[in-house]
């Protein structure tokens, strides 16, 4: 229980792997709509990364880079009325926990139309879309004064200036897309690729590596080796700012224009919108759902802590927190009469005395004092 309640913010595996259930569910039942989508990622060169690691206030706008860059390309090949939906999520580590800010989203693969209907967008073209990020990156650092038209100049110099756009194919159904958008808000370290070496002290393993299962064959998977203070440095370096929001929505799938379908009527049922009313928000709707604590630990441990031997279902009587009311602890046991024997310390000598090497007691000033006492 204590795993799943650290309040870790996306720096506990155990926390985030609730998160990302807790945020599938809702983003599926309270987000996206029956289109077809695509998985796409934007990356930045390794000359700019270190800006955003001492500005990190500038991560939310480099995810607004993203959404305008997919923005400007759907503007120009969809109709005029055509609105799409996306949602970005904010990424800040690498395979072997680098700094390495990226931006992973999900995009609808068209507009959806004033009268309900769907425009479906030819082919997203990458080096389009990466052109137009690499130039809203490049205006809003300018803007900042973070960077020169020196380094401007010779960013674009070069053959290959480090921005990237990575585009997945289309994805028509639902519980993929919604796996996919689940990686995207994954934890930034994983706990099953962590082994330790007494010898080597830590060596952390690239993604989808099972160290139980592949480590000991001829060609070992790809890992780095680190020190406990580097490994450490390395995780808190990701954990979040406080307040900070990682998942953003745009568009058709933004807060705003949901709350207006809510409120214009939208039919919960109706082919184009969400399966549930979008009049509440994230936060409450998460809310609700984590206070159904049975159902996320049978999500994550693959087992309901309700099952009893018998085949029956348990019901919960009442949660008792032991911090305020441990006074009902002992009542309960006693009146169900169970005992149970406090075990008892083992006593231990003590520490057996060191002599002081290289220091004779008998010439100290000491020690004609203590005989005098």
């Amino acid at each position: 229980m204590l795993a799943l309640s650290c309040k870790g913010r996306g720096f506990c595996p155990s926390c985030s792997t609730k998160h990302a259930l807790l945020w599938g569910e809702f983003v599926q039942e309270r987000v996206l709509r029956p289109v077809p989508h695509r998985h796409v990622i934007f990356m930045l060169p390794k000359m700019l990364r270190p800006i955003f690691r001492f500005h990190r206030e500038l991560l939310p706008e480099l995810c607004l880079c993203a959404w305008e860059a997919t923005r400007d390309f759907f503007k120009a090949s969809l109709s005029k009325d055509a609105l799409p939906g996306a949602i970005l999520t904010i990424n800040i580590a690498g395979e072997f926990l680098q700094w390495q800010p990226h931006v992973h989203g999900l995009t609808t693969c068209g507009g959806f139309l004033p009268d309900g209907g769907f425009e479906h967008a030819p082919a997203i073209d990458a080096k389009t879309v990466r052109e137009l990020f690499e130039a809203k990156v490049f205006s809003m650092l300018l803007d900042k004064g973070l960077i020169g038209h020196e380094l401007l100049e010779k960013l674009r110099s070069w053959k290959h200036t480090g921005f990237d756009f990575w585009i997945g194919p289309e994805l028509t159904n639902a519980k993929e897309i919604v796996q996919i958008g689940m990686y995207t808000a994954r934890s930034s370290a994983a706990a099953g690729r962590l082994v330790i070496d007494d010898e080597l002290g830590l060596k952390y393993f690239g993604k989808g590596t099972r160290p139980d299962v592949d480590i000991g064959s001829l060609f070992e998977p790809p890992s780095e080796k680190m020190d406990p203070l580097e490994w450490i440095a390395r995780l808190t370096s990701h954990i979040p700012e406080r307040g900070c929001q990682t998942t953003h929505y745009y568009a058709a799938y933004s807060n705003a224009h949901r709350g207006k379908q809510a409120k214009a009527g939208s039919s919960p049922g109706s082919e184009q919108t969400p399966t549930a009313c979008a009049a509440e928000s994230e936060d409450e709707w998460i809310r609700a759902r984590r206070r159904s604590w049975a159902r996320l630990l049978q999500m994550v441990y693959e087992c309901d802590p309700l099952l009893c031997e018998c085949g029956g279902k348990l019901k919960i009587i009442s949660v008792i927190e032991t911090r305020h009311q441990s006074d009902v602890v002992g009542k309960i046991l006693k009146h169900i009469k169970y005992q149970f024997e406090v075990l008892a310390i083992p006593g231990r000598a003590p520490p057996p005395s060191q002599p002081c090497l290289g220091f004779d007691w008998d010439d100290s000033p000491a020690a004609g004092a203590c005989s005098a006492q």
